[in-house]
Order: C-alpha cells, then sequence, then structure tokens
C-alpha cells in the first residue's frame, strides 16, 4: 500500500524514501500516484523495518541505494525482480538474510566484497558470475561468497585480477591457485587471518600455473616478476628463516604477515619494503647489508611497533621508534642487544648519538656482565667484546664481577695442580657464574696479553 511509505518524485518516477508500516511481509508498490517507483531509497526500512520477515522488490525499481534494508534484522528473505540495475553499498547490512538470489539485469553492486550473506546470480547476467564460492565480476575476481569456502580454491581460468581483501572474510580458506591467465594481484590479498584471536594459519598453500607469465613459486614464496626485478609477494612456508631470492628489489606489503618467522636475511637487492610486511611474527633479527636489527621478545607491544618500523619514511627500516626505547635509562639485556645492533647498524644515527651509546655501555659494564652471567649468555658477551667494550682497563673488574665478588681477590683456584676459575660460591654465598668468568680469562689471555691463568678442565 502506497500510504505505507514517504516518496519523493525522482524523473520518470518516484523514489521511495521510508517504511511506516508494521506488516511482516512487505511489497513494495510498482508505482505510486500512477508513477513508477524507480529506487528503494537510502535507510527507507531503518525505523520501522525491525521486525520485517520478507520483502519483495518490484522490477520497475532501477537503484537499491546504499543501506536501503540496513537494520532489518528480522529479514531472512528478499526478492528482487528482474530490472533492477545497480544495487548500493552495505544495502543488506544488518540483516538476518543468508542467501540473496540477484537478477540477470543487474550491472553494479557496489562493495560486493563487503557484503556478509551468500550472493547467487540469475542466468543471463552478463556482468556477475559466481562459482559457489568466487564471486567474479566480468574478468575480475570481486569477492567471495565467505560461507562457501573450501579448503582450497582454484580461481577461474580467464580471471586478470582480483580485488582487494578478495579472501579477508575467509578464514578457514587454506590453499590457492592462481590460474595463467591472472597477471594482478593486489598486495596482501593472499593474507586472509588478520583476527588477533584466530587459530587459523590462514593460506599456507599456494600455487601458480605453469604457464603463468607473472607469478611463480620458489621455497614457498610467491613472486611477481617485474621490470624492475622480483616483488616478493607472499611467504607460506614453515620455516623459521625464509629464503629469500637475490633478484628480490621489493617486499610486498604483508608480505610474512603472520607466518612465523624469527630470522630474515634481507638481500642487498631490496630497494623497498612495503608496510606491515612482518608484522605479528616472533621475528628476533633482520639482517640487513649495513647490520642486523635485533627485536625483542618479552614485550609484545613494542615488538609490535618495532616491527612497523619496517619501509617506513623510504627506508628500509626506520630507527625513530628504536632510538626512543635506547634513550630510557634503564637497563636490560634487551636493551643492550638493541644498543649493540644500533652501533652496527648506524643508518641515520648523528655522531653525537652513537658516542652517548657507546657510554652507556662502557659506563655500565660491570652490570651488564653481572646480568649476562645470571643468563650465561656467552654470544652477547663476544658481541661486547668484538666491540671493544671488554678493555685491559676493565678487563679485571669484570672477572671479579663474574667471580661473584667486586673486591680485590683472585678469580681463580688451585685444582689437581692447575689454576682454574672458582665455581658455586666463594664462601660468603656469591655465587661464581664459572662459564662467564673462563670465557673473560682465556679473553684476557688471548686477546689481551696480559698475565695469563691456566683454567684448562
Amino acid at each position: 500500500m502506497s500510504y505505507e511509505f514517504d516518496y519523493v518524485r525522482s524523473g520518470d518516477g518516484v523514489r521511495v524514501t521510508a517504511y511506516h508500516g508494521s506488516a511482516l511481509r512487505v511489497e513494495i508498490p510498482a508505482e505510486i500516484g500512477g508513477l513508477p517507483v524507480r529506487a528503494v531509497g537510502t535507510h527507507t526500512f531503518y525505523e520501522d523495518g525491525l521486525f520485517i520477515e520478507s520483502i519483495r522488490v518490484p522490477g520497475t525499481v532501477h537503484v537499491i541505494e546504499a543501506g536501503a534494508f540496513e537494520l532489518c534484522l528480522s529479514l531472512t528473505e528478499l526478492v528482487l525482480e528482474e530490472g533492477i540495475e545497480t544495487i548500493g553499498v552495505g544495502a543488506f547490512l544488518a540483516t538476518g538474510l543468508e542467501r540473496v538470489m540477484i537478477p540477470a539485469s543487474v550491472r553494479q553492486i557496489d562493495a560486493i566484497g563487503e557484503i556478509t550473506c551468500t550472493l547467487r546470480f540469475a542466468e543471463g547476467n552478463q556482468v556477475y558470475s559466481t562459482d559457489g564460492f568466487g564471486i567474479y565480476r566480468n574478468q575480475v575476481l570481486a569477492a567471495a561468497n565467505g560461507s562457501e569456502a573450501p579448503d582450497f580454491y582454484e580461481i577461474r581460468e580467464g580471471t586478470t585480477a582480483a580485488a582487494p581483501d578478495v579472501f579477508a572474510d575467509c578464514p578457514l580458506l587454506e590453499g590457492v591457485k592462481l590460474p595463467a591467465s591472472l597477471t594482478e594481484l593486489p598486495e596482501g590479498v593472499l593474507v586472509n587471518v588478520h583476527d588477533p584471536f584466530a587459530k587459523e594459519r590462514g593460506i599456507h598453500r599456494i600455487c601458480a600455473a605453469e604457464k603463468n607469465p607473472v607469478y611463480f613459486t620458489e621455497h614457498d614464496i610467491l613472486y611477481r616478476k617485474t621490470a624492475s626485478g622480483l616483488e616478493l609477494v607472499r611467504y607460506f612456508g614453515e620455516a623459521s628463516e625464509p629464503e629469500i631470492s637475490g633478484q628480490t628489489y621489493r617486499i610486498c606489503r604483508e608480505a610474512f604477515f603472520r607466518t612465523g618467522i624469527r630470522r630474515v636475511q634481507v638481500p642487498v637487492s631490496v630497494r623497498e619494503i612495503g608496510p606491515d610486511a612482518f608484522l605479528e611474527n616472533p621475528l628476533e633479527e633482520a639482517v640487513f647489508t649495513d647490520g642486523t636489527v635485533y627485536f625483542p621478545q618479552s614485550d609484545s607491544y613494542l615488538l609490535k611497533n618495532l616491527l612497523k618500523a619496517f619501509g617506513q619514511k623510504g627506508r628500509l627500516y626506520d630507527f625513530s621508534t628504536y632510538d626512543e626505547i635506547l634513550q630510557e635509562k634503564h637497563l636490560n639485556l634487551n636493551r643492550v642487544r638493541m644498543t649493540c645492533c644500533r652501533l652496527e647498524y648506524a643508518a641515520g644515527l648523528p655522531e653525537g648519538r652513537h658516542a652517548l651509546l657507546w657510554a652507556s655501555l662502557l659506563g655500565r659494564m660491570e652490570e651488564i656482565i653481572q646480568m649476562i652471567a645470571e643468563q650465561n649468555d656467552l654470544t652477547l658477551l663476544k658481541r661486547l667484546a668484538g666491540h671493544g667494550f671488554v678493555t685491559e682497563q676493565n678487563i679485571d673488574r669484570l672477572i671479579r664481577v663474574a667471580n661473584g665478588d667486586t673486591k680485590e681477590r683472585s678469580p681463580v683456584r688451585r685444582l689437581n695442580g692447575k689454576m682454574q676459575p672458582a665455581g658455586g660460591t666463594d664462601g660468603t654465598g656469591a655465587e661464581v657464574h664459572r662459564e662467564t668468568l673462563a670465557w673473560l680469562m682465556d679473553y684476557k689471555n688471548r686477546e689481551l696479553q696480559t698475565e695469563a691463568f691456566d683454567f684448562s678442565l
């Protein structure tokens, strides 16, 4: 009944703008006041559509505007007759619809990838089609029916491109095959698990048709061939350290997103890294030609912020956040490791700041040795020594710290006629860190050419 609808004249017909009825099954009239209904306006059912269960749209309607049926929470049936040409953004948003049959006359569905209900298309539609899962607009994979997702999906041959985020709402999709015809994939399109609480691995099987002229896989990495070299599109393997081709000039956005890698060697050929390329990984080290960037694992929030720095400000790695952390006064082994890395990889580091970082370690070497000894981190100790932080002037003090005492006393004991590092405690309860002590004494003997101790076991 037309009196249930507000409407305005539009072109050669009318546009309904609001529904005020109470029926559970609603039929939009084909004409009002002798004029054909040409459009269902934005939020037509916004106020009184909460309990509507069924709506029929006549073929006189050409346009269903954005949000036309929004908030029809009880709507489970929507009948669209032939004649409709355009469906606006969010037309089915916040409804109870599970499936909608799209008429053959429809030529445009805005933001089709955001539609959560399953779409089917009438035979004869010259623009849209579906194989049940993938929704195609001509030769483009435009969207996917997420609820219909298989474990493995083979994109239809003849498809030349895919829309961004086409698999974003398909967390159970594990594998994808790219046809020979496909030559354009938006960056990040093969990342389908963004939910921080999701347990699924997402897409971890990717293959490209042998005759594809652009895409190929190697060492569990999908590459794209370009005139400038290779673009690393997506890593989908399980290794903690991927093997990246030396011909790679660009690492794409989200290329390693949530892949579990712990170490990455960035080839010298890489000139650009896309946003979020390494986000949400337990990455410990990124090795560049100029040096290594260390990432602490103890603070997930800090780690996330440090991983965001890849590809920022036109650099392979932007140290802005890194340098802010190093200005903090507290001392722990993570900060020591980060400082070592920054001294090695000094890109953009002012000379004065370099000196301050050096002094921050050298002036607190006794504290650092104590922490190293407690965690038995000889790797870090060797690294510090390699940078010149263990000197002839401080070696004896460091040995005493490792021996559990800061007082002047012998860091050795006689055992079976030989001088060896003291182990256990020194009799006063102070702990002696035997391996750290042994390494420092050996370093003193080998590198500093001072009085030697025989502490062979």
